[in-house]
C-alpha cells in the first residue's frame, strides 16, 4: 500500500484558513459597525425627543 504524504481529508494550510478568517471576520465587523450606526441613528433622536421636558 502507498502512504501518500497529503491525504485527500487533510486539512487546509493555516494560511487558507487565516484569509477565511480575515474576510470572516471583515464581514462581521462591518455588519456590527452597520448595525450599531443603524441604531445610534434611531436611538439619539429618540433619546432627544425623550429628553425633552414636555
Amino acid at each position: 500500500m502507498v502512504t501518500r504524504r497529503n491525504p485527500p481529508h487533510a486539512p487546509p494550510p493555516a494560511g487558507d484558513i487565516l484569509l477565511l478568517w480575515k474576510g470572516i471576520r471583515g464581514r462581521i465587523l462591518e455588519f456590527v459597525s452597520d448595525f450599531v450606526l443603524r441604531i445610534s441613528y434611531f436611538l439619539f433622536p429618540a433619546s432627544l425627543v425623550l429628553a425633552m421636558p414636555v
